[in-house]
């Protein structure tokens, strides 16, 4: 009987047949060989992502377009010679009649947006103990009833002053005078009264400490994976419903400000997520990087919406709002709410744990990635 792991034209005389006992072995013994890898690839992940030189990172996606991520037609393809791997990037086939026919044009990411709070960036401590405690330093004691009743006020005057002053007041007033005044209505609504210079001193509090590592802390894979990203060549940035704070302090506060090629706030905008406008933005902010004036470069070429990658935490803003404005979109499920990740896969959406499942997606689906002639410098390559 013919062996299911080898391809139907393998099987002829004794010889042959010989020959495929072997290869169908061989084939056996590298399914068991995945099965082991599943075990172990994250944490080849994240060491390669961490440690692998420039020299040395090609040998991360080789690795896996050729064993791990292959299914087990495009294993049989390598065995029989009718697939190879070109550059470690993606599979392709050797025979220019299947590949004129038969072969989807090959798919690349040459950029990779990114939301920031809760896919990035992770807010530390709560919320009712950062202004609780910005009232007590300024000698103002809340009643452990008004103190609960924090977080839900916030919510409601956050919501209320983004109606009133839409993208955090865009062209209108200043980020801090947007979070001035969202601030002291929250104070409004728990019921606490202060003096008019009381309520300018605990925003003050406030304000500083939402803009230190008291509030903001970067999840450990995240300087790994933009660092990876650059040396793919892939532009690598942000797409926030946020003001341009971030970009000023909180991020390269964080370290994380030097690996991201463009940064772009709702505040800076006018848009916010899930409008196709500010995905659109930030595609104009990323081409320059991409070194489109570098006449070395083959593939050189304006930068489309399915080149991109937007990486989020929520399923309208980050997914919706993506794949509608050409993206293609994943979501994380950092904090390990099932119910939720559920329901966002139900809908249709990709979701993963870090951004090292990001990475073994990209391998698994044999993206190409970036430009290995990319040098990520516009001033060199483009005239910004």
């Amino acid at each position: 009987m013919p062996s299911p792991h080898l391809p139907l034209e393998s099987i002829g005389t004794s010889s042959s047949q010989a020959k495929s006992t072997n290869i169908s072995s061989f084939a056996i013994g590298l399914n068991i060989h995945f099965s082991m890898v599943a075990l172990t690839t994250r944490v080849f992940i994240f060491f390669t992502l961490s440690h692998f030189s420039d020299g040395h990172v090609d040998m991360f996606p080789r690795y896996f377009s050729t064993y791990s991520f292959v299914s087990r037609p495009s294993l049989n393809k390598i065995l029989s010679g009718e697939l190879c791997c070109c550059r470690g990037r993606k599979l392709s086939f050797s025979s220019s009649a299947f590949n004129s026919h038969l072969s989807p044009p090959p798919r690349r990411i040459r950029a990779i947006s990114c939301d920031v709070t809760g896919t990035l960036v992770s807010f530390q401590g709560k919320i009712e103990e950062h202004y609780g405690n910005a009232a007590r330093a300024c000698g103002i004691e809340l009643p452990p009833e008004q103190a609960a009743c924090i977080p839900k006020m916030f919510k409601q005057a956050y919501k209320e002053t983004c109606v009133i002053h839409p993208c955090f007041g865009n062209s209108d007033i200043s980020s801090k005078e947007w979070w001035r005044r969202c601030v002291r209505r929250s104070f409004d609504l728990v019921g606490t009264s202060m003096t008019e210079p009381e309520q300018e001193r605990v925003f003050q509090r406030v304000y500083s400490t939402f803009g230190s590592h008291a509030a903001y802390a970067a999840f450990p894979d995240v300087i790994p994976f933009l660092n990876w990203c650059h040396r793919r060549g892939i532009a690598c940035g942000v797409i926030s419903n946020a003001d341009e704070r971030y970009g000023d302090s909180i991020l390269p506060m964080l370290g994380l400000q030097e690996s991201m090629q463009f940064l772009t706030f709702s505040k800076n905008v006018g848009f916010e997520k899930p409008n196709k406008k500010i995905f659109e933005a930030a595609m104009r902010e990323a081409e320059p990087w991409l070194c489109l004036k570098n006449s070395n470069l083959v593939d050189a070429g304006p930068l489309k919406p399915d080149e991109i990658l937007h990486i989020g935490n929520d399923y309208q803003k980050d997914y919706v709002g993506a794949i509608e404005a050409g993206f293609h979109a994943v979501l994380l499920d950092r904090y390990d709410e099932k119910e939720v990740a559920d329901e966002w896969r139900a809908d249709g959406a990709r979701v993963y744990k870090d951004l090292i499942d990001v990475v073994e997606y990209l391998g698994r689906e044999q993206f190409e990635l970036g430009s290995s002639e990319c040098c990520l410098d516009p001033e060199h390559c483009y005239n910004i």
